[in-house]
């Protein structure tokens, strides 16, 4: 009977049960290996994007903030023959963490096409003159200065 042989061959049967365990354990050890390395990317993935986050989180905190406070017009507007003059003071601070290197200013000038316009936005253009600069002051405001 076949038992017979079983019993005259123990350790060979003990063997083939032993490798058919070990067998079935590396098959369980490779599904998990590769349910690791899938949570694992994924891990990867989301810690580059809140490396992102943060560097971008860092850099908009330590840079330089120019605000524009204060805004006068110093004096009346005077007429010349070429243009007009007039003189605007503006106030302006840095308050960012930052110098505030390389720091540059625009103004628009806009006219109004009417005395008594009833909608402002519609009545006013752009003007096509020129706008001279000449005299700017900086306040770097903490630890800043512009160039």
């Amino acid at each position: 009977m076949w038992y017979e042989s079983l019993l005259s061959h123990i350790t060979d049967w003990l063997l083939v049960l032993f490798n058919g365990v070990l067998a079935a354990f590396t098959a369980r050890l490779f599904y998990a290996a590769a349910e690791q390395s899938r949570d694992m990317k994924a891990s990867i993935s989301a810690a580059h994007a809140a490396n992102e986050i943060s560097r971008a989180t860092m850099i908009a905190d330590q840079r330089a903030w120019v605000a524009v406070g204060e805004l006068r017009i110093e004096n009346d507007l005077l007429f010349r023959k070429p243009g007009a003059d007039l003189s605007i003071s503006v106030k302006v601070s840095n308050v960012g963490k930052m110098p505030a290197h390389q720091t540059g200013f625009v103004f628009d000038l806009f006219e109004c096409e009417s005395d008594n316009p009833t909608n402002f936005v519609d009545s006013i253009r752009p003007n096509k003159g020129t706008l001279r600069v000449e005299q700017m002051g900086w306040d770097g405001g903490p630890g800043g200065f512009a160039d």
